[in-house]
């Protein structure tokens, strides 16, 4: 299976929204929301996150929105510190066609699929947008 073009410029153009600073320095960017990009209910989506977030015992981690900057689409997200390899074998788990990663706020697009390879997409200090409660 492949990414086709589009769907991956749509992952390109993404933004993490948060509540705090992310204390974190290398990490993951992972969801189980919408496996292989196809909506699934809000239920469904809440019930896979929550199964994957019990793989995040051992490591620090917190909770972050992800999507576009219009926030037209959104996927409850975690942010975790843990090693490329680990996170692209649960991204795989999950179903997910792409995790994104951060090494020295450099940001990366990763496929979970195969072949596919990888991305720089610019730092995430550029692409985090911080929320006020």
């Amino acid at each position: 299976m492949n990414i086709n073009s589009t769907l991956w410029r749509h992952y390109r153009d993404v933004y993490f929204f948060i509540n705090r600073e992310l204390n974190l320095s290398q990490f993951a960017i992972i969801t189980a929301w919408n496996p292989y990009s196809i909506k699934v209910s809000k239920e469904q989506n809440e019930k896979k996150n929550n199964a994957l977030e019990q793989k995040f015992n051992d490591f620090n981690y917190c909770k972050l929105l992800v999507g576009d900057l219009k926030r037209t689409w959104l996927e409850e997200s975690f942010a975790v510190e843990m090693p490329q390899n680990l996170a692209i074998e649960l991204g795989k788990m999950v179903n997910q066609n792409a995790i994104y990663y951060v090494k020295n706020n450099q940001l990366y697009l990763i496929s979970c699929l195969e072949n596919n390879g990888s991305e720089m997409i610019g730092t995430l200090s550029q692409k985090i947008v911080i929320q006020k409660n």
